[in-house]
């Protein structure tokens, strides 16, 4: 269930700013839908804006990285964030441009991995870390260390995209 309102089509026509971002959105992606995550966005006509123009200019544009590989790369996002509706829209659009049985296996794979030893690499700098020998003779251990004591405030992985600590 909701916990904000998603305007209607006849609520979103009521208001020109809202209206032309439905319009714009059902255009670019050449469709009549338009999910609940832009309609809960819609009841701030200015954010629902930002967020859109943002996406739009990310993720439709040409660009090095293909339309597939960038919703696969927002499918590992969303999972790494717990978001449920980011993975099932994501996963919708990644098949809609062609993502196969095959790719989208190989993809949860690298996720459950790259999971797994994020965990591990993070808590290898810990005392309480039962790996913590295993990974400190390969070094990660003292290296994670290190960072974390002179880089504190920046060694997070966050939305905010701060996680950049290496040179291994």
């Amino acid at each position: 269930m909701a916990t904000v309102k998603l305007l209607s089509d006849q609520e979103a026509a009521a208001i020109p700013a809202v209206q032309a971002v439905f319009d714009d959105i059902r255009a670019t992606r050449k469709t009549d839908f338009i999910n609940n995550f832009w309609r809960a966005l819609a009841n701030d006509p200015a954010n629902l804006k930002r967020v859109w123009e943002t996406l739009k200019s990310v993720m439709t544009v040409e660009g090095a990285i293909d339309p597939l590989t960038r919703e696969m790369i927002y499918i590992a996002v969303s999972t790494a964030n717990a978001c449920q509706y980011c993975i099932q829209s994501h996963t919708a659009a990644a098949r809609a441009r062609g993502m196969t049985d095959a790719q989208h296996g190989e993809l949860l794979t690298i996720i459950g991995l790259a999971a797994q030893t994020n965990h591990l690499a993070r808590d290898a700098g810990s005392a309480r870390s039962g790996i913590r020998g295993a990974i400190g003779d390969w070094g990660l251990g003292e290296h994670i260390r290190t960072l974390r004591s002179r880089h504190a405030h920046k060694f997070t992985c966050s939305l905010r995209f701060e996680c950049r600590a290496s040179k291994f």
